[in-house]
Formats: structure tokens, sequence, C-alpha cells
């Protein structure tokens, strides 16, 4: 007891040597303001409802943001408090898999080396150090638990322990749908080390204890096909999915087999990961992809020879191989080529195969065995040197980034990315030459152009601005994101029946479209409202104004035009409050200057005794 507690122990102590800096970390403008705006609501009847009943980038994970929701209640709303949480779930899930191993197998270091691996390795950072992969780490928990419950129900089957699998299957289907393989590497579990399908004198299964462990789980399967139903009716129906024309079959096929040797690079040298990899679109050089295919086959084949005496190689190779399927891009979502986060629960596959088969020569020549565990001790101490400096480049968006730009070529979501995080950060100059380098890449690309747009107007050129989202919307008229950034930009230009012509089709075609963001349509409102209110049209821009409100009722803007319209019918005492009830909620955003402005706002109306 006293050895497994001090491998537990240093399971913890090597996951914290590598995300201890996670608590200073910011969110990362990769899904994580999608993910932020869903928990905007909080514990409430609303917040609880968004989490369970809506997608969220193109998935439908409940227990994810059931846990993100409930932990912003206990930490608040930080990136920081997100990432301990994380970094918790994952050192429980690195010991119960020591503990699930140890137990099935009865091999105390080559347990902890797989568990080592799993706690420590580069590959996993994009897991752990990224708020919106809470789903990685919350499905890697469940499924190792669901793994340990298997292990319980096959030492004594019942109805209670098969309710604990069957729920554990549920659980992590319900954090991330790539728990679909989860029951694929509960038979392989089946083989080794359980050993219930393993006849005397075969290599393979046999036919009837593999018929009745398929049959055992077919409720598992029938949970992971409902999931994997849903799941593609959610991504195709946000868009995420790719038709074959536009990525034909062949290249899809030509990527998945080039991810799977990358994966394999990268697990035995971890450098150069990036956020991002760009997909190729080209197919590879044909004899790069033939020396591939016959080296995967070759190391099929020799775990396939090997079954009878090292079952261990067979199933870690086939445990990589199968839980990659659903990512490999065959059915492509999204637009990387491949992913670290992908390896989250494949590399315990390779790790499980290189650790037994280690051990088993270990146990052949005893005396070399201190030179293993010593090469063992110092491959994981290398593994957490190299994670530790990659949790550093996801410290923010700008960090990332330039990372990723570092170490691939032709990245234009990261010549996005990082200009976008200059934007923000006023780098003004240096923002609009990686936009400009990102739409050298891709010339049509609308996001390229948004940004643009947005750089010109913080650099005071409103008609330079409005020219680039012209640009933009003569591509696709039916960008309303882009029509509702065009109308505001027309607002401050003063160009009112411009504004109100645009900003009413971007209301007509959100009506009639898919459903804009709540930030999106509190603007589309609160500038509809504002050029109603400069056309006397007072009704209606209160209406609008109102729907301003109720969209995001800690906003200012919504009260200082309800101020301006109370001042325009006469109402000198609602105007003066409504001021006074933006400036509060200005300052209790932390915007003081902002307060200040309406302060003044506020002494210039009451003087003048008009709008302004």
């Amino acid at each position: 007891m006293r050895a497994h507690a001090l491998i537990a122990l240093a399971l913890v102590a090597g996951v914290f040597a590598v995300y201890a800096p996670v608590p200073n970390h910011d969110f990362v403008d990769y899904d994580d303001p999608v993910y932020a705006e869903k928990l905007r609501a909080g514990v409430s009847t609303e917040g609880l409802r968004r989490a369970v009943a809506e997608p969220v980038v193109a998935n439908w994970i409940p227990a994810t943001m059931l846990s993100l929701l409930v932990g912003q209640a206990v930490h608040g709303p930080e990136a920081g408090g997100h990432l301990l949480v994380n970094a918790a779930l994952h050192a429980a899930t690195a010991i119960a898999l020591y503990a699930t191993l140890m137990a099935a197998t009865g091999a105390m270091l080559p347990s902890a080396f797989v568990a080592g691996v799993f706690a420590v390795h580069p590959l996993h950072v994009e897991s752990v150090a990224w708020v919106s992969q809470r789903k990685d780490v919350l499905c890697g928990f469940f499924w190792i638990l669901t793994l340990a419950a298997h292990r319980r129900y096959a030492d004594r089957p019942g109805p209670l322990r098969y309710a604990a699998v069957f729920l554990g299957t549920l659980l992590a289907l319900l954090s991330k749908p790539m728990a679909v393989t989860l029951p694929f590497t509960l038979l392989l579990f089946d083989y080794w080390p359980l050993g219930r399908l393993r006849q005397s004198g075969r290599r393979l299964p046999g036919a009837r204890p593999l018929a009745r462990a398929v049959t055992e789980k077919l409720p598992l399967f029938a949970l992971a096909a409902l999931a994997s139903v849903i799941t593609f009716q959610v991504q195709s129906s946000s868009g995420a999915v790719a038709s074959v024309d536009a990525l034909p079959l062949g290249l899809r096929a030509a990527n998945a087999l080039t991810s799977i040797v990358a994966y394999l690079g990268d697990a035995i040298w971890p450098g150069g990961l990036a956020v991002f990899y760009p997909h190729p679109k080209a197919l590879p050089p044909t004899p790069w992809l033939i020396v591939a295919a016959l080296g995967l086959v070759g190391i099929s084949a020799a775990a396939l020879h090997q079954a009878r005496a090292r079952p261990h190689w067979l199933v870690g190779w086939l445990w990589f191989l199968g839980t990659l399927v659903p990512v490999l891009g065959l059915v492509q979502v999204g637009e990387q080529a491949r992913a670290d986060r992908y390896t989250y629960i494949p590399l315990i596959g390779l790790a499980l195969a290189v650790a037994f088969t280690t051990s088993e020569l270990g146990a052949r020549w005893r005396r070399s065995r201190p030179a293993w565990i010593a090469v063992a001790t110092l491959a994981l101490l290398a593994l957490t040197i190299s994670a530790r400096a990659q949790v550093l480049h996801w410290r923010d968006s700008t960090a990332l980034y330039a990372r990723a730009l570092a170490v691939t070529d032709d990245n234009a979501f990261a010549h996005r990315g990082l200009g976008r995080a200059l934007r923000r950060a006023g780098r003004l100059e240096e923002a609009e030459g990686h936009l400009a380098a990102a739409m050298q890449l891709e010339p049509g690309r609308a996001a390229n152009r948004r940004e643009l747009a947005e750089i010109r107007a913080q650099q005071g050129d409103i008609e330079g601005a409005i020219a680039h989202y012209g640009a933009l919307l003569r591509t696709d008229p039916d960008d309303v994101r882009a029509l509702v950034n065009q109308g505001q930009l027309l607002v401050q230009a003063r160009r009112l029946d411009e504004a109100h012509d645009v900003l009413g089709d971007a209301l007509a075609r959100s009506q009639h479209g898919a459903p804009l963001p709540a930030a999106f349509r509190r603007i589309l409102h609160l500038n509809l409202a504002r050029t109603l209110a400069m056309r006397n049209q007072l009704e209606l821009a209160r209406e609008h104004a109102a729907q301003a409100i109720a969209l995001d009722p800690g906003s200012p803007g919504p009260r200082v035009v309800m101020a301006d319209l109370a001042l325009r019918a006469g109402d000198r005492p609602t105007a003066r409050a409504q001021l006074d009830l933006a400036i509060a909620l200005a300052e209790s955003g932390g915007d003081a200057g902002l307060a200040d402005a309406l302060r003044a706002r506020r002494d210039r109306l009451a003087a003048s005794g008009a709008p302004d």
C-alpha cells in the first residue's frame, strides 16, 4: 500500500510540475469565448437549460457544460479556476488509470509508467491547459472509471456492476462524443489483461467468448450509435462537416494516414506542437504514402503475429488505432488536419504496448532491470520538462498563435488568431501585417476581412471599415454579423438612413436564418434603437432598447439610449435615472473611463436639455 500511495503522489506531483502555471492563464480566443457566453447565465434555470439543451461549438456535451457551470459557481468565472479543475481531473484520471491497470495485471511498474506517460506527456497539454477542452479531461475521467467498473464486473458479473459500466459509458459520451469507441476498448480489455476472450493454444479470440462479450456490450454499442447519430446531426446543422466536394475521400484517406504517422512521431518526440495544423488539401507524394502505409501494416502484422506471446502489444496498438478512428478526418469536422487533443485517450494504447513489452523483456534479462527503470524515469522526466514548456505557450492567445506560426508553415488560422489578439492589445500595425498574411493565404475568407475592418475602425477610419464590410457583403449578402457590424459603423458615421436599412436587413435575415448569438442581437437592437431615436421614431426605439436590456441587463449602452429617449420626450427625471443606472453598471463592470464619460454626458444633457 505504501508503494501504491507513493506512485499516486508521484503522479500528482508530475501533474503539478507541468500545470502549476495555469491559475495565471487567460482564456484563449479559440472556442473559449463561445463557452464563456454559454456560462454567463450561471447556475440558474436559464443557465441549466442552455447547458443541457443547447449544443456548443458543434457538440452536444451536457455533462461537460454542467461541470463548467458548477465549477464557475465555486471558483468564479476566471480561466484559472476552470484550468485548475482540468488539472485536478487529469491527475485523478492518471491515478485511476494506474489503479485499474494494477488491479487487472498485477504489474506495478508498467502500470505506473503508463499512468506517468498519461500524466505528463506534452501531447496532453492541449486537453488540460485549454478551458474548452474540459470535455477531453471529463470524458477521459469517466472512460477510465468505466474501465475500472468493467474489471469489477468481469470478476463477478451482476446487474449493479453492469449498471456502473453503463452509467460510466453514458457519462463519457455526454462529456465528449469521441467516447463512441469506449465499448471497443472494453472488448480489448476483455482480451488482455482480463483474458475473457482467449482460448488455450489460440492466438485470436474464440468465437463463442467473443460473441458472448459482444452481446454483453450491445446496450453500450447502442448508446455509442445513438451518440454518433446525434453528433452527426448537430455538426451537420452547424455547418462543421465538410462536404465530399470540398474534401474528396482520397484526400481524407491520405490525411488520415499522415495523421497516424504524425501522432506516432509526436508520441516519441513531441517537438513542434501547435494549436492548429492546417489541412494540406493536397495529396502527399505517392512514395511517402506507400512507405507510411507499409509501415503501419508492418506494425499491425507484427502485433498480430505476437498476439499469443505478447497480447499487450496487440491490445495497445489496436487501442491506439481504434480510438483515433472518429477523429482521423474520414468524416471531416472543422478545418484542421489533426489535433494534439485527439491523442488524449489513444496515447494510452501506445504507452500500454511499450510499457508491458519492455517489462516482459526486462523480466527475461533481470540484470538489465535497473537500467530499464532508469531509462523509464529519465523518459518521464524529459516528458515533464517538455510539457511544462508547452504549457507556457497556452498562457494567452498571443503566445499560443505565435508558437503555432513558429512551428508550422502557411498557417492562415494562426495568422488570423495572432492578428486578432494583437488588435485587441492595441498593436494595430503588427495585427494588420498578420491579417494581410492570412488574407494572402485565404483570399476568400470572410473572417480576415472582418478583422481588417475592425482594425480600420480602431484606427478611426470608419469609412474604411465600412468599405471592408461592404466588400465582404458583396461576397456573402447573408452574413448577418457583417450587416450588424456595418450598421453599427454607419450609426457612428451618422449615415442614419443607410444604417436603418442595413440594420433592418440584418434583423429580417436573423429571424429567418440561423439565430444570432446574444451579443450580436444586443448590438443589433441597440443600434436600431439609436437610429430610430435620431429619426424621432421614439416608440419603436424604446422597444428595441428594451430588447437590448433584456439580452444583457448589465450593459450600460441601452440605458443611455433610454435616457436620450426620455429626454426627447421631455422626461428629465427618467433621463437622469437611466444615466445614473448606466454609470452604476459601468462602475460595477470595472470600466471607470466609461463611467466618467457618462457622468460628463449626464452633466451635458442636464445643462443643454437636449439629447447628444
